[in-house]
């Protein structure tokens, strides 16, 4: 098996998505009247490997409680988990940081 290793570019964008949701969830605890709000989709394709990040603000009370689906496949492979939006969000920006 071999480490999945994103682009920095792929991963800053990825960063910039999730800071997207996250005010996604400001503005969501702001707001006085409940509407619909625009789901998180990040998806990115590297050395044939296929990354998708998929996130739903209208299913969560808060970014806290906020999960992320995430689905890295290839073509012998496919995963799909849900895991927390702000574990996920730290582990990449971690991994940003580590390749500045």
């Amino acid at each position: 098996m071999y480490p999945l290793v994103v682009h920095k570019d792929a991963a800053v964008a990825l960063v910039k998505a999730f800071d997207s949701v996250l005010n996604t969830f400001r503005e969501k605890e702001k707001a006085e009247r409940p509407r619909r709000w625009d789901s998180m989709e990040f998806r990115h394709t590297e050395d044939g490997v296929f990354l998708e990040f998929f996130c739903n603000p209208n299913a969560y009370a808060n970014f806290f409680q906020a999960k992320v689906l995430v689905t890295i496949s290839d073509e012998k492979v496919k995963i799909v988990t849900e895991a927390q939006l702000n574990a996920v969000k730290t582990a990449v920006d971690q991994y940003v940081k580590a390749k500045v």
